[in-house]
């Protein structure tokens, strides 16, 4: 089963990576993929909203660090 996950991407100043902020709980390997990143970074437990720091394997000219993307990825996994 599917469950769309919304992200926004804010760059994070005077270095080549984006703060990545979604909900809910998802699988990070399938959303990583799914974006084509790296991650790189800490995971914010115990909360809804968890940032991560991503860095791009390709350049980001293809994404807007305005626009909230929305992806689907499968269940999240106990990990």
């Amino acid at each position: 089963m599917e469950s769309p996950v919304h992200l926004r991407l804010r760059k994070v100043k005077n270095l080549g990576a984006y703060n990545l902020v979604f909900c809910p709980r998802l699988d990070v390997p399938t959303l990583c993929k799914g974006l084509g990143i790296h991650k790189s970074g800490f995971l914010a437990l115990g909360d809804d909203i968890k940032p991560f720091h991503f860095v791009f394997q390709k350049s980001p000219k293809s994404y807007s660090s305005s626009k909230i993307y929305s992806i689907s990825c499968l269940t999240a996994s106990a990990n």
